[in-house]
């Protein structure tokens, strides 16, 4: 049989000929975007930096900075609390306020759904938890 193309189905040819399909398929969602991606092109010890995101992830490491600068900015002067800058810093900290709040109706949401769940489900299970929660 020839390596050429099959004349049963007169679009091999043109596929073929102009090899328009690329030989592999696979396409990146978000290019450019991921929660961690730490290698020897990003760090110059991915080793370390991946021990302390394991201690302390970059949100965490990012709030407590941005709470130490938010804290020296409220000491600072009339005019640099004046300034546009404060009041993007503001901004964003007031928006990460609501964003923990909202994080933390929609966890509490969730846990109360999964405690409603297991006392229909197993109501004995269900008792046993809550005694245990009370200490």
């Amino acid at each position: 049989m020839p390596d050429g193309p099959s004349f049963t189905n007169p679009f091999d040819w043109w596929v073929q000929a102009l090899n328009l399909a690329p030989k592999n398929l696979n396409q990146s969602i978000l290019p450019g975007w991921s929660f961690l991606t730490i290698n020897e092109n990003n760090s110059t010890s991915p080793e370390t930096e991946q021990y302390v995101l394991a201690k302390h992830s970059y949100g965490r490491q990012i709030g407590r900075m941005m709470d130490l600068v938010a804290a020296m900015a409220d000491e600072a002067s009339p005019r640099i609390k004046k300034s546009e800058a404060y009041e993007k810093l503001n901004e964003v900290v007031a928006d990460v306020d609501v964003a923990k709040k909202e994080a933390a109706g929609i966890r509490r949401q969730r846990l109360l759904d999964e405690l409603k769940a297991l006392r229909k489900k197993d109501s004995a299970d269900f008792d046993a938890l809550i005694a245990e929660a009370k200490g």
